[in-house]
């Protein structure tokens, strides 16, 4: 079950950027490396452990629900 789980969660879609087309590209999550930068849009899924390089909200800040990671709502 948590296999299947996993599976299923490292299918799923990131846009990473490409130094050579100078782009961001779709990569599965699984396919990500240490090093890409990737792009989060408003109310997307966290798909790795990152550090938060920019915000574009008026006030460059950034919430997360945490709650997947530790339990709590």
């Amino acid at each position: 079950k948590r296999w299947r789980s996993d599976s299923y969660i490292n299918k799923q879609i990131a846009e990473v950027y490409d130094k050579t087309s100078k782009s961001f590209i779709e990569c599965k999550w699984e396919d990500l490396n240490v090093g890409n930068v990737v792009r989060v849009r408003a109310d997307q899924v966290v798909p790795a452990d990152i550090l938060l390089l920019a915000s574009s909200s008026c006030e460059s800040t950034c919430y997360l629900d945490t709650a997947a990671i530790d339990g709590e709502t």
